[in-house]
């Protein structure tokens, strides 16, 4: 009868009719009910479910919803759980991954229900999370990838057959798959799961065994035999390698790589270990190598395409995972095997062995190879004399052979770079050229004949215009090619870090090589290819040498420069003129001519140094730098220069000449104009002479007005060829003001061409004397502001220019000529782009200028203010993202304002239009908007201004009368507008934005006007203020939201806190209106708006102007002391409660958003506190604050211990943190993050300030005691042991709470003495604790760190300074001062503190001793600690006291 249930319940699971959901709904349900028997249920839901995953029916969704079973249930059977992992392992099989699959099989493998079974099921379960990981990727799902690599390890470490387990691991595609994860971020995982189960340190003495045997014997019979399990998974890890391909389902050489970077990072400190299985990988790769055969000969792994190139690769490999993991290659022979061998076997080393191998595996001969390279450059990383001791073998052919491949001259690049640095740091940089140069010469000349060959066919190409003449250049080889510009550059580099006496002798055997290996031949007439590319070379490093010389400096000892200078005429005497002979002679050779001037470029930049700053100076007669090359022979022979190049060096070497005569003879040298010139000139063909810095800054100096309009025409030229460079960066262009200027003429020029009927601006722009105001008064300016862009391509590139030319420092007449082009292209150009582009221009110049440039000299006053027309204005009001549009228009208003002295007139005449514009008749808010309206808002608090600041009695009248009539005109119009009839919230976004600017610039004048209304006694003029009412509830409201809005500018933000504190400040006047009828609603959204704006200042998210902190801080001050006791009780002091609310330190570390907010309330409420304590509260407005500041530190002490100071919570906040040793009998350690330290520094601030504010807030002494019981706790965060816990905190968050407690202390001694009267010992207890708390921190922190010892000095010093604070109280500390000395010399001798620290130490001592009250305390002391630790300290500081402090006995 029991068997229908479970017929029923298998006819229903596998019923058709009904939907697949319903029917595993069922199947849970029955699984988790108590009424069929267990085994036999959950084996018929196993069946079907089994069926499904056979037939392909069961879907993503659904397995999930399966697999979330082992959660609901308290166990299921083994062989349902069998039949799930069975489940899991058939849908991998027959359906693709989804993402959120992962997750749901990831927990139901680390589930610990399942572990039992999971241990049955090795094939299963390898299967499932390798398929995991293939699906996972090692970039972006390292979270997932990491859990799948534990539990792999769990699963190994809980598993009984580990054999079987790593047998399994090893086939297929299980380990390539782990292997694949070493090239990302999870590499760390898949090391700590190799340590744990391949290569585990327990097994080393295992592996070291199994190589040992195959070096020394021919099989492994023995090895076989044994039944260990753990030798026999050391012969499979192993055979996975040297049997490969075998097992691998690809036949990729990458297999290897990972498991010999595997093998060697987990043994990276077993150097036996590893040179044992490099010789038998060595020996199974056959590679060749007659240094030490192993007896045990395995079967070649043979590679079918590229095999020696693969086989290079690996090697490289080797070589690098040798250098990462920090391997000791100078392990011997008998270190690896122990036993005793022949003596000639002990003299091996893994470091020749791997040398050997190495010179087997460098391609030498042929096409230089990439992978040759890099292996040299590991080789010389990991140590050098693998390279070193070979370099005669290696180097000949890799600098040789010819280099077209772009990756080929970087990879040489790179290893060249490396070999000289190498060898400079090994001091035997000097000797590498002396020693490889013979063998370059003899490689060299083995080619002669080729390249002669190769040089005449290039020859007759070039002459008959052959296309091929590129391929053969392509074969010709050059001294580039053996030492390209970037190693010659830092083998000069690497010179000028020589020792001075070192130069010398560097500079005697460069100019040796060069005599020997090339000019002796060139002296006899020989011209071969070898030395042309010889002398090409070591010409080449000769004048890197010499272009990096430092002994010029005038620091160089006087004997030693003596001898180098005299070394350099030498060199010049009798190498370089004889060098400079040997052109003249032999027939024309570009390539010598080049290589002997920038020789002789470098010689004269040396000179150059010489004379300017050597104390050594050169006899240089007739004040020629290089009398060789002034010769008539030589002058007649650079008229046939031919090349750019020569050319171009021949000018470089004229000017630094010429710039020798001028230091010399203090005359400018008549040919240097003509230099310059010719060098300008050759700067299209040439425009690395731009990063030439010593030329071109000579180059643009002193220029006359052709050189510059020629210069600023090239460089225009260079930009519009290619738009990326960054030629206006340059230093030299940068800062020379004449150039600039000139390039702003050629760049509004350029302008003016690609508009219509523009030829009379362009002709008088291409005058160097161009001047804008003698221009327009010429011509009328009107004519230019009708015509149509002709080409807005050019237009856009010069526009380009312009932005990056720092016109805001130039001449008012250039900024002027700029801005009339601007704004003439501004005026006929329709295109958005080019408009946006012209007003960035326009607003640089007037935000960045020193002085405004004056518009009034261009345009006259009433065309620019012409509101009819309004054309100029349009112009001026700028159409891109800013704070204002009307800037420009507010600059220029500005500087007509300060030109009132000058010429008074213009802003006279400016008031006059405003006034005559200005409407009187009725108006909405809309009103705003007018330019009349605007211009009025702007010019008024600018008059206001100037007249504060302006002395002189005439002017300031001038400007007085003008304000007169601006503030009763702005009164008529404020009176005519209707604030009631206001859409300004329904308007879209952009007339949104313009209509906040347009209040914005109304706001500052309604203030004005109001300030002007409430100052004033006159009952008449007092009447006014009614027509002022109507728009104050508007203004007042914008101001407000325009203080709380993110997106407010910094200018918005000013005007309406000025309006606020003038509405505040005079609200007994205006208490009448209806805004004030609600007071405290009003304050209260002031508070709100006010807070709000302090979250977004101090939001380390938001970079926001913060200038306004102090006009809040009078705001703040007003609503605390006009708001209710009602209102302050509970909405004010409620909002600074809650935030100073703390979470838990989870939740506040949880990311870095929530931290910051957090650090964000903190600094808003002491901000907050701090104004409102400035304030003047009283009554019950004090004790409301009083009562919460209680609160708060209660609740702080309590939050520190319920989170820091519990042994529970130690653990969770710890975790499996290692415990620091160097602390005995502290079981924990609780880590203390900065940004906790930072809030409760915050606190402590807030508490500071209370403690500061006494005539506002009265402490009690269960207050006192509150604030001594948190110090207490600060100095255990501090790194004050207790019984099994001590806090680590970091040096900076060490540093702000110390200075945070010593404040406290400090606070408490200025304001709140009469309250200590009681409490002495506890604030004696509370400083020897900071004390204590110093010294234990300086024991521990780097010296090294120059900051580190100041700030530990400077804390010293604040301790020192409380001292004599604390000593001034003598009649309190007298009986107590005397123990704070014991304590203070016991810690300077257990834990001593360095020496600035110690000393203002020592000096608080001597205070404290001074002030001790009874004749015998030095003694009871000292016997009392008499054999202890201070004792000595105490002694001497006692002695010294006596001697220097003037003891006279009653101490």
């Amino acid at each position: 009868m029991s068997q229908y249930p479970l017929n029923e319940l298998k006819r229903r699971l596998q019923d058709d009719s009904a939907s697949l959901p319903k029917r595993l709904k069922l199947a849970k349900n029955v699984v988790q009910s108590y009424h069929l028997p267990t085994a036999p249920k959950e084996r018929v839901v196993a069946e079907w479910l089994d069926e499904l995953v056979q037939a392909n029916k069961l879907a993503s969704k659904e397995l999930r919803d399966v697999l979330g079973w082992l959660n609901n249930v308290d166990d299921l059977t083994g062989e349902l759980k069998l039949k799930l992992i069975k489940i899991i392992s058939q849908y991998l099989r027959g359906n693709p991954l989804q993402n959120d699959d992962v997750t749901y099989i990831i927990t139901f493998l680390e589930n610990d229900k399942i572990l039992p079974q999971l241990k049955l099921q090795i094939d299963d379960y390898l299967f499932i999370t390798t398929t995991l990981l293939q699906n996972l990727n090692g970039e972006t799902d390292e979270q997932d990838i990491q859990k799948i690599f534990n539990n792999i390890i769990k699963y190994y470490k809980d598993s009984k057959k580990k054999l079987e387990f790593i047998v399994k691991l090893l086939h297929g595609e299980n380990l390539e798959t782990i292997f694949n994860f070493l090239d990302t971020k999870s590499y760390d995982p898949v090391i700590n799961m190799c340590k744990v189960i391949l290569f585990p340190e327990s097994k080393k003495q295992f592996f070291l065994s199994f190589l040992l045997n195959l070096i020394r014997k021919d099989n492994i019979d023995e090895l076989i035999a044994e039944r260990g399990d753990n030798i026999q998974s050391v012969i499979k890890i192993m055979s996975a390698f040297f049997t490969f391909p075998k097992g691998r389902t690809e036949k990729n050489s990458k297999f290897l790589s990972d498991f010999i970077n595997m093998f060697v990072t987990c043994y990276g400190n077993e150097s036996q270990i590893i040179f044992a299985f490099y010789i038998m990988v060595v020996s199974s790769l056959n590679m060749p190598q007659n240094y030490l055969t192993p007896a045990m000969v395995m079967p070649p792994i043979i590679f079918e395409d590229n095999s020696e190139k693969i086989k290079r690769n690996l090697f490289l490999n080797m070589l690098q995972v040798l250098h990462s993991s920090e391997v000791d290659i100078s392990v011997r022979l008998t270190d690896t095997l122990g036993d005793k061998v022949s003596k000639v076997e002990i003299k091996k080393t893994f470091i020749s062995f791997l040398q050997i191998v190495m010179m087997g595996q460098l391609k030498l001969e042929g096409k230089l190879d990439r992978t040759t390279l890099q292996i040299i450059k590991i080789a010389l990383k990991l140590d050098p004399s693998l390279i070193e001791q070979k370099i005669d073998k290696i180097l000949p052919h890799i600098m040789t052979a010819k280099k077209n491949n772009p990756d080929i001259i970087e990879s040489y690049t790179q290893t060249m770079n490396c070999l000289l640095e190498t060898l400079f740091k090994l001091s035997r940089g000097m000797n590498f050229l002396n020693q490889i140069i013979p063998h370059l010469k003899i490689k060299l000349e083995a080619s002669n004949v080729e390249q002669f060959e190769l040089k005449q066919k290039l020859q007759e190409a070039l002459n008959n215009g052959d296309d091929n003449s590129n391929k053969i250049l392509g074969k010709i080889i050059t001294g580039d090619d053996m030492f390209p510009q970037e190693c010659v550059d830092v083998y000069g580099k690497l010179t000028s870090e020589l020792l001075f006496r070192q130069n010398k002798e560097l500079l005697i055997s460069l100019q040796k090589d060069f005599e020997e290996n090339c000019l002796m031949m060139l002296e006899e007439g020989f011209v071969s290819p070898s030395i042309i590319t010889l002398a090409e070379m070591i010409s080449a490093i000769l004048s890197s040498f010499l272009r990096h010389n430092k002994m010029a400096d005038h620091t160089v000892p006087l004997h030693i420069a003596d001898d180098f200078w005299m070394a350099f005429q030498t060199f010049e005497e009798q190498c370089l003129n004889k060098f400079g002979e040997c052109i003249l002679k032999l027939n024309y050779n570009s390539t010598l001519v080049v290589t002997f001037l920038n020789l002789c470029l470098s010689v004269s930049h040396l000179k150059l140094l010489n004379i300017k700053y050597s104390n050594t100076k050169l006899n240089i007669e007739g004040n020629d730098l290089l009398p060789f090359i002034s010769k008539n022979e030589w002058i007649v022979f650079t008229s046939k220069l031919q090349d750019d190049t020569e050319k171009l060096l021949w000018s470089q070497l004229l000017l630094t000449k010429s710039m020798a005569v001028e230091l010399l003879s203090h005359t400018t040298d008549e040919n240097t104009s003509d230099i310059k010139t010719n060098l300008i000139k050759q700067i299209p063909n040439h425009p690395e002479i731009l990063s030439n810095s010593y030329i071109t800054k000579n180059v643009f100096t002193n220029l006359d007005k052709n050189q510059l309009k020629q210069a600023s025409k090239t460089l225009i030229k260079l930009y519009q060829n290619d738009p990326h460079t960054e030629i206006f960066k340059n230093e030299v262009i940068s800062m020379n003001k004449d150039l600039l200027q000139h390039l702003v003429l050629k760049a509004t020029k350029n302008i003016t061409e690609c508009i219509e009927n523009m030829n009379t601006l362009s002709k008088a722009l291409n005058k160097s004397s161009f001047e804008i105001t003698s221009f327009l008064n010429d011509n009328d300016f009107k004519m230019f502001f009708n015509p149509q862009v002709v080409n807005q391509d050019d237009i856009t590139i010069s526009l380009d220019i312009l932005k990056h030319l720092q016109i805001y420092y130039l001449e008012e007449n250039y900024q002027l000529t700029a801005i009339f082009v601007l704004l003439i292209l501004k005026n006929c150009c329709q295109n958005k782009k080019i408009k946006k582009s012209t007003d960035y221009i326009l607003q640089s110049i007037y935000e960045l200028s020193p002085k405004y440039p004056d518009i009034f000299k261009i345009f006259p006053v009433d065309f620019i203010f012409d509101f009819k027309d309004a054309k100029i204005l349009e112009l001026l009001k700028l159409k891109i993202k800013t704070s204002n549009d009307m800037l420009i228009i507010k600059c220029v208003l500005e500087s007509a304002v300060k030109k009132v002295k000058t010429d008074s007139e213009i802003v006279v005449n400016i008031v006059e239009i405003l006034l005559k514009n200005l409407k009187k008749n009725k108006a909405n808010v809309d009103y705003f908007g007018d330019n009349v309206f605007q211009i009025s808002c702007l010019i008024l608090p600018l008059i206001a201004k100037e007249k504060k600041a302006i002395t002189t009695s005439a002017f300031r009248s001038i400007l007085a009368n003008l304000q007169e009539k601006l503030n009763k005109s702005m009164l008529e119009s404020f009176k005519n507008i209707d604030f009631s009839k206001s859409n300004i919230d329904e308007s879209s976004n952009t007339d949104v934005e313009e209509n906040t600017i347009a209040i914005l610039n109304a706001m500052g004048a309604y203030s004005l006007t109001l300030l002007k209304c409430c100052e004033t006694t006159n009952a008449e003029e007092l009447k006014n203020l009614n027509c002022l009412w109507s728009g104050l509830t508007f203004f007042v409201k914008n101001a407000i939201k325009a203080i709380a809005s993110p997106t407010s500018k910094y200018q918005q933000i000013d005007s309406s806190i000025q309006l606020l504190n003038v509405t505040l400040r005079y609200i007994k006047k205006l208490e009448a209106h209806e805004i004030f009828q609600k007071k405290d609603k009003l304050f209260l959204q002031t508070w709100n708006s006010i807070k709000a704006r302090l979250l977004l200042i101090y939001d380390q998210n938001n970079k926001i102007n913060n200038n306004c902190l102090e006009e809040m801080s009078v705001t703040l001050k007003f609503i605390a002391e006009l708001s209710s006791v009602e209102c302050f009780s509970n909405h004010f002091v409620g909002d600074l409660s809650n935030l100073a609310l703390l979470k838990k330190p989870s939740i506040i570390l949880k990311n870095t958003d929530i931290t910051n907010s957090q650090l964000t309330a903190r600094k808003v409420s002491k901000y907050l506190w701090i104004n409102c304590l400035k304030a003047n509260i009283i009554g019950p407005k004090c004790i409301a604050v009083t009562k919460l500041i209680f609160r708060a530190t209660k609740n702080i002490r309590f939050w520190i211990q319920q989170n820091y100071d519990l042994i529970q919570n130690v653990t969770q906040q710890n975790g499996d943190d290692d415990i620091n040793e160097e602390i005995t009998n502290i079981s924990n350690v609780v880590k203390i993050e900065d940004c906790i330290c930072e809030l409760l520094k915050n606190d402590l601030d807030i508490l500071s300030e209370v403690i500061l504010a006494a005539k506002k807030i009265s402490l009690d002494f269960k207050f006192l005691d509150a604030i001594f019981e948190l110090q207490h706790l600060f100095h255990y965060i501090l790194g004050r042991k207790t019984i099994d816990t001590v806090c680590e905190v970091s040096w900076q968050g060490f540093n702000i709470l110390f200075e945070g407690c010593v404040a406290i202390l400090n606070y408490l001694l200025l304001s709140r003495e009469e309250l200590l009267e009681d409490r002495w010992p506890c604030y004696m207890q509370s400083y020897k604790a900071l004390v204590l708390c110093l010294c234990e921190r300086a024991t521990k922190e780097d010296l090294t760190d120059k900051s580190v010892e100041h700030k530990l000095a400077e804390m010293a010093h604040s301790i020192e300074k409380l001292t004599q604070s604390i000593c001034k109280r003598k009649t309190h500390v007298s009986r107590i001062s005397a123990y704070a000395v014991a304590d203070i010399c016991t810690w300077l001798e257990s834990s001593p503190p360095p020496k600035m620290v110690r000393q203002h130490l020592e000096n608080s001592i001597a205070l404290l001793i001074q002030v001790s009250d009874s004749t015998y305390a030095m003694a009871f002391l000292r016997r009392a600690l008499a054999g202890s630790v201070g004792q000595m300290t105490l002694t001497n500081m006692y002695t010294m006291y006596k001697r220097y402090h003037k003891y006279v006995g009653n101490a």
